[in-house]
């Protein structure tokens, strides 16, 4: 397997050491050492019941790392490592939520389209308090992961409180192979050739499964495109590079800062791609996360594509799984990430849209909702949850004969997706005024170089 930087939450490829014992090389801290061994050895041996040395030494590991209060550092053991291994081969058995502790509380970063926890609906920035009615208020991350996964089948019930709700609600939900989906394309409005990319999660093949979708648009007519990377919580550091890569002609794309030399490098864009010329909207909300946020960065920093939706989730650090031996690993933040306006991503702050459109808890459940509707129909359609351009068709006011069924009510009051709405708007917008958008380009970058 390649080695790879990766910015996922839990979705990583192990790769090298990178000098993590040297500053202790260069400044042992024998008394520590001495007192941490004298500590496991007195419980060990004195302890009013009998302690396993292993689990001792291990909760030492773990203690360590707690101490940088980030949530992204963690030690696995071998079964841990094993899974993890697993998770990134990207098959595993859970509910399809990506999870990270704030405030000490256990909190969904975003649901995985197509899981369990999505068509529960689950949402990004619930909490969840109680895993089969058992707190999680002392849970640590590594621990909360292990007890929501299990046999494929196998259900758990989660207590989870939605921002703003006046009852916390309890959520049964059954265990299933997650397959991380990657890209799905449509023609948003064949009228205007607007096509519509929703990138889910940035795969090993996410490039390649883009450019195939978009191919695919080119053919039907493509002029513009909106990019959705809402509820993305990320994923490999090299196809977010590409893929800003595709639509840059130049600029950086985001620079990499880590303390050792060896970590830091600023990705740059080429010249002479494609999809350079393609006008392009990105919709982002407070589940994009990580490698979404490289993208959405890049392409906004350098005047590429307006920005429409919510504030992202803020996630710019960048971690690499080091091999301890006998199958122990060590998960370790060793850079961060700036955007090519020099700003880091921060923790939990992210990137605000130029255009700010929140989406409420209450709409974002309705519009999940109608999707579900729309499958069991049949009538589902990728980025369809728009303003109606024509009114239904009135129905038949003849009843059908006996037996037969009844003719179908039109559909009314539609859950309209507003954001995706905006971005469409916007870009409708500059496909008929391009003078005006080169001439609001060219000011902008202006205004960046002075």
């Amino acid at each position: 397997m390649p080695r790879k930087s990766l910015i996922l939450f839990l979705v990583v490829v192990l790769a090298g050491a990178l000098g993590v014992s040297r500053a202790f090389s260069q400044e042992p801290n024998d008394k520590e050492y001495q007192t941490l061994r004298k500590i496991i050895e007195r419980v060990h041996d004195d302890y009013v019941t009998e302690v396993d040395k292993e689990k001792l030494f291990e909760g030492a590991y773990r203690g360590v790392l707690e101490a940088l209060n980030d949530p992204f550092t963690q030690y696995f053991n071998k079964p841990e490592s094993k899974r993890f291994e697993a998770e990134t081969e990207g098959k595993f058995g859970g509910l399809g939520i990506e999870i990270s502790l704030k405030d000490g509380i256990l909190t969904v970063i975003t649901p995985i389209k197509g899981t369990p926890a999505y068509d529960a609906g689950i949402l990004a920035g619930d909490l969840i308090l109680k895993i089969d009615g058992k707190s999680t208020e002392r849970l640590n991350l590594e621990d909360a992961v292990e007890t929501l996964r299990g046999k494929v089948g196998t259900q758990v019930t989660l207590t989870v409180h939605h921002l703003g709700a006046a009852v916390d609600s309890e959520i049964t939900l059954t265990r299933a192979e997650i397959k991380p989906p990657s890209v799905e394309g449509a023609m948003l409005d064949p009228k205007s050739g607007i096509g519509y990319i929703q990138i889910s999660q940035f795969t090993e093949t996410v490039r390649d499964d883009m450019l195939a979708a978009i191919g695919g648009l080119q053919k039907q007519g493509l002029k513009g495109m909106v990019i959705d990377l809402r509820g993305n919580p990320g994923g490999l550091l090299d196809q977010a590079v590409d893929i800003a890569d595709d639509f840059l002609s130049s600029g950086v794309i985001v620079s990499v800062r880590g303390r050792q030399p060896e970590m830091t490098r600023t990705y740059t864009a080429h010249k002479g791609q494609k999809l350079e010329s393609l006008p392009i909207i990105v919709v982002v909300d407070e589940g994009s996360a990580s490698a979404s946020e490289i993208l959405a960065a890049a392409l906004h920093d350098n005047n590429r594509s307006l920005l429409v939706g919510g504030r992202t989730f803020g996630k710019g650090s960048v971690q690499n799984v080091i091999p301890l031996g006998d199958g122990e690993s060590l998960k370790l933040t060793t850079a961060r990430y700036y955007r090519p306006n020099n700003e880091p991503i921060e923790f939990h702050q992210g990137i605000m849209p130029d255009i700010y459109l929140p989406m409420s808890r209450e709409q974002a459940l309705a519009l999940r909702n109608q999707e579900r509707e729309d499958k069991l129909r049949g009538r589902y359609r990728l980025g369809g949850a728009l303003v109606e351009e024509e009114p239904a068709a009135a129905p038949d006011p003849k009843p059908n004969p006996p037996g037969t069924a009844q003719n179908e009510e039109p559909l009314r009051g539609r859950v309209v997706d507003f954001q995706l709405q905006a971005a469409l708007n916007i870009l409708k917008w500059q496909l008929a005024h391009p003078a005006a958008v080169s001439e609001a380009s060219a000011e902008k970058a202006e205004k960046a170089e002075k």
